[in-house]
């Protein structure tokens, strides 16, 4: 008998490890039934392994297997919704069903290797500039990259918006799925390929027929004067209508909160090395130069220091070191300015690609300012836009060359 109850509870154990096993890795949530209506969000949750829960790159909180109620139970402090136990009412290798307060959740499971591979002989690969549709007056172009990363550029008169995402090509079906859009974004979901060559790309999203051509490589300096991105957020969108300010939480959810962790990263980077291209009132052509930023990083001391180079200049000029040994301040250029999360973007540099949290921020109604912060490189910005609308206005970006 006690043979056979240590056996039992070998199997119940393992039954146990084995569901919990299946839950691991990356869904992608295709469909959302609640009261009858249903939604097709599109979103990519991680379960990982040591137990966080991290949704479209953000870690939103920890997730556990309950085995006597098959339930996924989850806590987290980023939003109470996450918080409570979804029961599992389907659970394979490939897909996941989780019933929570009374919303039915349909999951994928995402072989990254396999949508890498697939992504890469899909003929997508690169830029495709898509004609303006009837009832439109924005232009898009998308471009595509390994492993499964895209930025898509929307412009119209007098504005140009830029979003990225994680994009999945599925040849059986003939269907491009982007990750990653928001609301009512054009191509946002699944999109039907219904013609694909060297030259052309025909897809149709909720009905609507687009068509792109293959663009040709510009120079990189040709990109930059062509392709700025305006801000389009305002200093009163900080507040509510009392003025008060509505993303004091946010600042807990920044990549760099946990350098403590993470500075000792910084002890064998000596410089970055920024190009800094700008424009100001009255001047039609963009000038650039290269900043570099010194980096002192000291264990003992428990420290690091980053030169701000980013006002316009280097060690050279007025540039003021900034020191930073308090976790919960951040870094320059986020003191002392209200600033909320804009999302998540992978975004390509001179230096490489960096999976990177995005920042608005604002210190007063004409000046405005959009960081790329690296997630896992505490104190480096992969890229900043500072742009004042005033009388006195300008434009200035700010992009990551090198890590020396």
């Amino acid at each position: 008998m006690k043979k056979y109850l240590i056996i039992l509870v070998m199997v119940c154990t393992t039954a146990a490890y084995s569901q919990k096993g299946k839950i691991v890795g990356s869904w992608l949530v295709t469909k959302v039934e609640v009261k009858g209506e249903v939604e097709n969000p599109y979103k990519v949750t991680d379960y990982n392994e040591d137990g966080r829960m991290v949704m479209m790159g953000i870690d939103v909180g920890a997730w556990n297997y309950n085995k006597k109620s098959k339930s996924i139970v989850m806590k987290s402090d980023f939003d109470k919704d996450f918080n409570g136990e979804g029961k599992i009412l389907k659970l394979t290798d490939k897909e996941l069903v989780v019933l929570k307060d009374g919303i039915k959740v349909f999951y994928k499971k995402l072989d990254l290797d396999k949508i890498a591979k697939a992504n890469k002989d899909s003929g997508l690969l690169g830029s495709w500039q898509f004609e303006k549709t009837a009832n439109a007056s924005i232009q898009n172009s998308i471009d595509f990259k390994e492993p499964d990363g895209f930025t898509m550029i929307q412009k119209q008169e007098g504005m140009m918006a830029r979003m990225g995402g994680t994009w999945v090509f599925d040849k059986d079906n003939m269907t491009l799925l982007m990750i990653g859009l928001r609301g009512e974004d054009t191509f946002k979901g699944e999109n039907k390929v219904l013609y694909l060559n060297e030259e052309t790309l025909e897809l149709e999203n909720n009905h609507e027929l687009f068509k792109a051509t293959r663009k040709v490589e510009s120079t990189a300096e040709e990109e930059r004067i062509h392709e700025v991105e305006h801000l389009t957020f305002y200093f009163e969108d900080f507040f509510n209508e009392d003025w008060e300010y509505i993303y004091g939480a946010d600042k807990e959810k920044l990549p760099w909160n946990n350098w403590e962790a993470m500075k000792k990263d910084l002890l064998t980077v000596k410089q970055l090395v920024y190009r800094y291209d700008f424009k100001n009132d009255g001047e039609e052509t963009f000038k650039h130069e290269i900043l570099i930023a010194n980096v002192s990083a000291n264990i003992e001391y428990e420290g690091f220091t980053i030169e701000n180079i980013f006002t316009g200049y280097d060690t050279t000029g007025n540039g003021e070191p900034r020191s930073n040994t308090d976790y919960y301040m951040p870094l320059y250029p986020l003191e002392d300015n209200v600033f909320r999360l804009a999302g998540s973007e992978q975004i390509t540099t001179p230096a490489g690609i960096f999976d990177c949290t995005v920042i608005e921020l604002s210190n007063g109604y004409d000046m405005k300012k959009k960081l790329w912060m690296i997630n896992d490189k505490v104190g480096i910005y992969a890229k900043i836009i500072d742009e004042n609308t005033s009388e006195y206005s300008y434009y200035h970006v700010y992009e990551l060359q090198e890590i020396k």
